[in-house]
């Protein structure tokens, strides 16, 4: 009797999804982004890993890159090179590093992957990848235009360059409305939602006091100073709210070494006593958010620091047309932007748990990792053709 043989049910292969980007862990948004969104698609059954384009240290030991300028000798008018700024190389952390719950894949794990998917830029290093890749634009438009205009990073340029390449398939916004204005460089452009990683931005209990620098409110400005929009003006209505609440602090993070002409502000909120903590990034952004009472920012979008700062509770005062908040207010006009941080300060002082429910919630609804992650599964399932097997999270 001949014995019939045993189908073997096995298990679908997980995709394969390689997340370029240098691993710069605490001191780069973009970085953080695409770790967090690795940790959501990992959740959702996805083999996803970062992976850091940066040479390796031995690749580059030893080697240094150099900013240097012409020097012409007075004299015999002689030409020679001045070396401005001499420092090692960056390179990529070891292969299969951890960080907080991810890997860092060599680029072998990206030439093998099913999908690319580019947050900093594909090399040639990957050109041998056969699958389609994806770009995350984490920029803003005017900001990347911005910064082409004064000679530095050609970001549009290098966009519009992408059409050349077919395997860059799309390119994916995290700002809803962006995508309008990169489909006039690159036609395929999704809008996904902004997200954050909830259970890591929760509000703690903390006895962070600012450096001893505390006031009553704590208010905090956490933005990157950028060419398109920067914290000047909601600094200068901090300034007109603190008239009525002398007792107030504002504590800046993220601030560049450069400080040129934001350092006179600073010493002017110094002089007038409301100056708390000046910090350059930070890793402690989360003691800070549940420490303070307010975030004040420029932007009507979700940036990175309303998203956390809302999942931590914090009261947000923003700009108007933020839909996250109901403390909104033209920056511009400091008056009004001043009278919205008091209204904020009041409903924190009459029902701080109120106010902090709301605000957690909102994270909730609007920022859930999980959604996002989804979103960009559907697109592979899209590009590829094919269904994704994935974990049951509901």
């Amino acid at each position: 009797m001949i014995k019939k043989k045993t189908k073997i049910k096995r298990r679908p292969k997980k995709l394969k999804v390689a997340h370029v980007v240098p691993a710069t862990p605490h001191a780069c948004g973009m970085y953080e982004t695409a770790r967090d969104l690795v940790l959501a698609e990992r959740k959702l059954g996805i083999n996803a890993h970062i992976v850091d384009p940066r040479p390796s240290r031995k690749e580059v030991d030893g080697k240094v890159q150099r900013k240097m300028k012409k020097g012409k000798c007075p004299k015999c008018d002689e030409e020679f090179d001045i070396v401005l700024d001499e420092q090692q190389i960056p390179f990529r952390p070891p292969d299969w590093h951890a960080d907080r719950g991810v890997c860092i894949a060599p680029p072998s794990f990206a030439i093998e992957s099913d999908i690319i998917v580019s947050h900093s830029g594909v090399d040639k290093q990957f050109f041998d990848h056969k699958g389609p890749w994806i770009h995350v634009a984490h920029g803003r438009p005017n900001s990347s235009y911005r910064i082409e205009q004064s000679g530095a990073t050609p970001i549009y340029s290098i966009y519009k360059k992408m059409n050349d390449e077919p395997r860059w398939k799309t390119m994916v916004t995290l700002w809803p409305g962006f995508e309008h204005y990169w489909r006039l460089v690159f036609p395929d452009v999704r809008a996904f939602s902004p997200f954050v990683n909830l259970e890591y931005w929760t509000r703690q209990d903390t006895d962070y006091d600012f450096g001893g620098r505390a006031g009553k409110p704590n208010v905090v400005v956490a933005d990157i100073w950028r060419m398109d929009k920067d914290p000047f003006h909601v600094l200068n209505a901090f300034v007109l709210f603190a008239q009525k609440c002398p007792e107030a602090r504002i504590h800046f993070y993220g601030v560049d070494k450069n400080g040129r002409g934001k350092n006179v502000l600073f010493d002017c909120l110094k002089e007038r006593k409301i100056l708390g903590e000046l910090l350059p990034m930070v890793h402690h952004l989360r003691d800070v958010y549940s420490a303070a009472d307010i975030l004040i920012t420029p932007h009507r979008m979700a940036t990175r620091t309303v998203r956390e700062a809302l999942a931590c509770g914090l009261q947000v005062v923003a700009g108007t047309g933020n839909q996250y908040t109901p403390f909104t207010a033209e920056p511009e006009d400091l008056p009004e932007f001043a009278e919205a941080i008091e209204s904020a300060w009041k409903a924190w002082r009459d029902n701080r748990d109120r106010e902090m429910k709301r605000n957690r919630e909102t994270a909730e609804r609007e920022f859930d990792s999980a959604n996002t992650a989804q979103q960009f599964i559907t697109l592979f399932e899209e590009l590829l053709g094919k269904r994704v097997g994935l974990k049951n999270v509901g």
